[in-house]
């Protein structure tokens, strides 16, 4: 788990400008999550700017085309 401490309930509203946890690490580490979770390959690049739940999986679904 990348965000121990995040509450379920907080998952949408969650973003690097919001919790002190999410720095580049923690980037990489959820995108590799990601990755490994929906079996998908992941441009780390491509990402770089999707600092939010909400743009990691507009992201996402945005690849999946």
């Amino acid at each position: 788990m990348v965000f121990p401490t995040l509450n379920p309930g907080s998952y949408a509203e969650a973003s690097a400008a919001t919790l002190a946890e999410w720095d580049s690490i923690a980037q990489i580490n959820l995108l590799a999550l990601i990755a490994e979770e929906f079996k998908i390959e992941v441009d780390y690049e491509k990402f770089e700017d999707a600092t939010s739940f909400e743009s990691l999986a507009r992201r996402i679904e945005e690849e999946a085309v």
